[in-house]
């Protein structure tokens, strides 16, 4: 069994986080169940030590939420940052460090405690309205603004986690990425921009980020809808690209280069207004959150990366985030 965790961002159902079993023998989904409460919860990231931390928002503000998985999601620690919730963390824990993202510009980073609590480090304002951030493999932060494809990396210090501008990326085009992704081990950065539905792909050699190396369309010609998450699995050989208006999950192999995607097919995501997608813990299995549908949909994976269904009749809430841990 392995344990699976929602983050429910509820406008009439969800409120918090959920816990689910995959059962990889009988590949079925079982025991959906609410584990935490905590009010508009955008995302949440886990440490090696079993904390979880959710970014989410109360009456004095927004911030991050420590909880410890190991005893029944016992409550560590809050820390209040500002009005609304980060919309993106990171967790370095070879440096025991946090950095929570705000979609005003306003990038925090934190000491993580053995104990799970946070203790706030600096502040840097991007002064400009965004959307991702990734860390790249040299340990440094990229951001992507909202209204424009540019972005901007930070120096982290990694004694103090102090942040610095190190240099800035302004890229072709008008819409700017909603989601960055490197690549597990090759020096490749995916951006997706969300309404043209396209895949760009960079190479990151030298701490610098080269121009663009190539572009995939998420949807055949025509169609219409946008392209909310990408994926990879942990050998860094198959892309997915989560489509909605289409309801589909587009399937990519990833040459040996790390840059070049070759098409293999599209399934669809049998629910309505997909809304997020995750990997479990070995790979077998893909899930996806319909959200209109309020079904959750599991494929198993074949040895190539293809994608089978095996069922789509668990019952969620509406659902933002994916994640998964094993118990």
């Amino acid at each position: 069994m392995e344990k699976i965790l929602m983050c429910g961002n509820a406008k009439k159902m969800a409120r918090g986080l959920y816990e689910f079993l995959l059962d990889e023998y009988s590949e079925s989904t079982t025991h959906l169940r609410e584990v935490i409460l905590e009010k508009a919860p955008n995302t949440f990231v886990l440490d090696h030590n079993n904390h979880i931390f959710i970014a989410s928002r109360h009456d004095d503000g927004g911030g991050i939420s420590t909880y410890n998985t190991n005893k029944n999601y016992e409550f560590v620690s809050r820390i209040h940052e500002e009005s609304t919730a980060p919309i993106r963390l990171i967790i370095d824990d070879k440096h025991h460090f946090m950095f929570s993202l705000h979609e005003n510009g306003h990038l925090y980073s934190c000491t993580i405690n053995i104990d799970g609590s946070l203790h706030k480090e600096d502040m840097y304002d991007i002064k400009a309205s965004v959307t991702d951030m990734v860390m790249t493999p040299n340990h440094q932060l990229l951001i992507a603004l909202k209204d424009n494809p540019t972005l901007i990396q930070l120096h982290i210090d990694l004694t103090r986690g102090q942040l610095s501008f190190e240099t800035n990326y302004e890229l072709e085009g008008e819409e700017g990425f909603s989601q960055l992704l490197f690549h597990p081990s090759h020096h490749a950065l995916y951006g997706i921009k969300s309404q043209e539905h396209r895949i760009h792909t960079f190479e990151y050699q030298d701490n610098h980020l080269s121009e663009l190396n190539d572009t995939i369309d998420t949807l055949p010609f025509h169609a219409k809808g946008t392209c909310l998450q990408i994926l990879t699995d942990q050998k860094g050989e198959s892309l997915y690209a989560l489509n909605r208006g289409t309801n589909t999950i587009a399937y990519y192999k990833i040459m040996d280069d790390g840059l070049t995607l070759k098409y293999q097919h599209s399934v669809s995501t049998e629910g309505l207004a997909p809304h997020s997608m995750a990997l479990n813990a070995s790979d077998q299995f893909l899930m996806v959150t319909n959200e209109l549908s309020h079904n959750l949909t599991l494929f198993m994976r074949d040895k190539n990366g293809a994608l089978h269904l095996r069922d789509n009749s668990m019952r969620i809430p509406d659902s933002l985030f994916l994640q998964t841990t094993e118990i």
